[in-house]
């Protein structure tokens, strides 16, 4: 399993995001809508100012989220693809 560290979040992308072209994927980039997708892991989060402590996440296991088409790392581990960013970076938050 990918383990985040910091403040990162891994995250499980809806398939519906993206299409597929022959062995290629293809994200849909002519819209201006953000990713929907499912955080699977979650970074300790950052150290404070001091150095004392760790600043809390706003994000746990399971919540799904929105996040921008650009700006994030993409991976690939046991041949599954997830998503890597940073909790900032975040949109909105989905609540069902």
């Amino acid at each position: 399993m990918i383990k985040a560290v910091w403040d990162a979040l891994i995250i499980k992308a809806d398939e519906k995001n993206e299409k597929v072209v022959g062995n290629w994927i293809v994200p849909d980039f002519t819209q201006e809508r953000g990713l929907v997708g499912e955080i699977v892991e979650v970074g300790p989060g950052r150290w404070n100012q001091q150095g004392t402590a760790r600043i809390p996440m706003s994000f746990k296991v399971g919540d799904r989220v929105i996040i921008p088409q650009i700006g994030f790392a993409k991976l690939e581990w046991e041949g599954k693809e997830y998503i890597a960013i940073s909790e900032d970076k975040v949109l909105a938050l989905i609540e069902e």
